[in-house]
């Protein structure tokens, strides 16, 4: 089950939010250490690949760039010619944060406004991150993307850590009109796993990259996530078309 991405997500670096520092590319790839909550549980880290298969299917490659793509999801005006590239982790709680406090006034002011396209990409980091990913995206429509994105962020402290979490994701599906056995087909979607995979390897190249959250306004990355600094940048590439 998810051959592409036991293939290839082991290229990652396996960070979590915006302070941590991305592995230099050359260095060997780690296993990362689990992280605990405060009930002591902890996050299942990827196995490097080659303590899991001998084998390696081929993958599909697919390009990825700031650009809106075919597999994103969008929201706002997907012709802009703004474009807002969000990458998030499901599990990173600097990106709770944003969602909560942050997102809702940019948009506000610029989303709703078909100002700009936003895009929201994933980095998969754990595989917590993986099947919460896929429940997002399990429906395939952007409505459905936001609800498990929004849902997913504000209850991170009751499944991200636990080691029932894919329990726990599978009753938030089902609250959101998933059945088990969607969400099981899902996991099994070679081509979610593609996208999660090039939406990830994609950003892990470029040497600006620190973590989630990370924000870039037509390929440029924004210093930080607050609403003056995004906001800014985003007047200035309106200002400039």
């Amino acid at each position: 089950m998810r051959s592409s991405f036991i293939t290839l997500i082991f290229l990652l670096f396996l960070i979590g939010c915006s302070e941590e520092k991305v592995i230099d590319k050359k260095e060997e790839i780690v296993q990362q250490e689990p992280v605990a909550s405060e009930n002591n549980q902890t996050a299942e880290a990827i196995i490097p690949v080659q303590e899991q298969v001998e084998e390696k299917p081929e993958i599909k490659i697919i390009e990825v760039g700031f650009k809106v793509e075919d597999n994103d999801m969008v929201l706002g005006n997907k012709e802009s010619k703004v474009v807002v590239v969000e990458y998030f982790s499901p599990t990173c709680p600097h990106c709770a944060y944003y969602h909560s406090v942050i997102f809702p006034e940019l948009k506000k002011k610029y989303m709703d406004t078909n100002k700009i396209a936003y895009v929201t990409r994933e980095f998969i980091a754990t595989k917590q991150d993986l099947d919460a990913s896929i429940l997002a995206r399990c429906k395939g429509d952007i409505n459905s993307f936001v609800q498990f994105h929004d849902i997913m962020l504000k209850q991170q402290d009751k499944w991200a850590y636990n080691n029932k979490y894919r329990e726990l994701l599978t009753d938030i599906g089902q609250l959101g009109g998933i059945t088990p056995e969607e969400y099981k087909k899902c996991l099994s979607n070679d081509k979610i796993t593609e996208i999660l995979v090039a939406n990830t390897n994609f950003i892990a190249k470029n040497p600006k990259f620190i973590g989630t959250p990370s924000f870039f306004v037509n390929g440029v990355q924004t210093a930080n996530y607050s609403v003056n600094t995004i906001s800014a940048a985003i007047d200035k590439a309106i200002g400039e078309q």
